[in-house]
């Protein structure tokens, strides 16, 4: 790997493509140029930022269209993009070679209910308990988590069908259903919360019922439990799904540029931290910590620079092999497997029911389940 760091000249542009809820507030541009504004003027590159709610666009724009250098996104969507499931299972929109920027946020969700309801644990739910299917999330295995933990039927709930993440908290406020995933720190969630009842979340304490946190992950391992420390205040403290966010970047970006990004992250973090409530966690140590168990190769710059702290050991590149596998796996895959079905005469498409049976199969017969390790093999130190 030639060394980025050597005769490193800043780009005129940082392209950053940003999650915002499909409200017109508190969205992560915010997050983007709480931090890239300072960067700008440090190196005189200019910072473009756009927003986009829908996951599917900013992937396509970050690995297919190469028209942004950095993205954010959760495990779940990345899992999601990676396995092109839902309305990732089209041609330009699967998985690609994604790469570890460095690290976001530490981020949580959990399942809203309206102040008033009784529900308050996954023992709560009960035949006839009705909850929303997230028909444009295109992914249904968290709340199939959910009704594991609470050992009831997927058959035995009333499934009200919501077509965004505002319709999502609203069917719950308005008295629709009764019980929703959400994100305790989007637009429309803080939104729901200002409803005369308020709302409330289930308690997902994985300590105080370990049984019941291994049936969730058996269905959905991405996830892990902890209690939430972002979002709104009805959310503070209460336990829900948790994960370590990072900005996300291809594995054909410069990898000077990466370099030196993570580097200007770390060195100045005590300038941005205080900008934006997220920044705190943007930061060498909860990069480490992530790097313990993602699924996710760390891109060749990031690599570089975590050399020269001394803080990549060979656990971690023995780890980053099998991630890149994994990744790269994944996308080499897809693009077979699209190639196939042109030969088969099948259409490649999300509405095609033949091409998306076509992909699971194949998925099935030659790759492995997408989810986060238990640790890293060995110390890291």
């Amino acid at each position: 790997m030639p060394a980025p760091k050597n005769h490193f000249k800043w780009p005129e542009k940082l392209h950053v493509i940003c999650w915002k809820d499909n409200l017109n507030w508190k969205d992560s541009e915010d997050v983007a140029h709480s931090w890239g504004d300072l960067l700008a003027a440090d190196t005189g590159l200019k910072l473009h930022t756009a927003g986009e709610f829908d996951s599917v666009d900013r992937y396509r724009w970050l690995g297919h269209l190469k028209l942004f250098d950095l993205t954010v996104a959760a495990a779940v969507e990345t899992r999601r993009m990676l396995g092109a499931e839902g309305r990732f299972c089209v041609r330009d929109g699967g998985p690609f070679a994604v790469r570890i920027a460095w690290v976001h946020s530490r981020g949580n969700s959990g399942f809203i209910v309206r102040g008033d309801s009784h529900l308050r644990t996954p023992y709560d739910i009960k035949p006839g308990t009705r909850i929303n299917r997230l028909v444009f999330f295109g992914s249904q295995k968290v709340v199939d988590g959910l009704l594991a933990w609470a050992g009831v039927s997927h058959d035995d709930i009333i499934w009200v069908d919501v077509g965004s993440w505002e319709e999502n908290s609203q069917a719950v406020v308005e008295g629709r259903s009764d019980i929703a995933f959400a994100y305790p720190n989007t637009p429309s969630v803080y939104q729901a919360e200002e409803n005369p009842k308020g709302l409330g979340w289930l308690e997902l304490n994985a300590a105080a019922d370990p049984e019941g946190a291994r049936r969730f992950r058996k269905i959905d391992p991405v996830f892990t439990f902890a209690p939430m420390h972002t979002g709104v205040p009805s959310a503070i403290g209460h336990w829900g799904v948790t994960g370590i966010n990072f900005e996300q970047t291809r594995a054909d970006v410069d990898p000077g540029l990466v370099y030196h990004l993570a580097k200007w992250f770390n060195e100045n973090h005590p300038r941005f931290k205080d900008r934006h409530p997220v920044n705190r966690f943007r930061t060498l140590g909860t990069l480490m910590e992530g790097l313990r168990y993602t699924f996710l190769p760390c891109h060749d710059g990031l690599v570089s620079y975590l050399k020269d702290l001394g803080f990549w050991s060979k656990a971690h590149e023995l780890r980053q092999r099998q991630n890149r596998e994994i990744v790269d796996g994944y996308a080499a895959a897809y693009l077979e497997c699209m190639r196939m079905a042109d030969d088969s005469k099948i259409w490649v498409a999300r509405e095609s029911e033949e091409w998306v049976k076509f992909w699971n199969d194949y998925k099935k017969s030659h790759l492995t389940e997408i989810k986060p390790f238990d640790d890293l093999p060995v110390a890291t130190g």
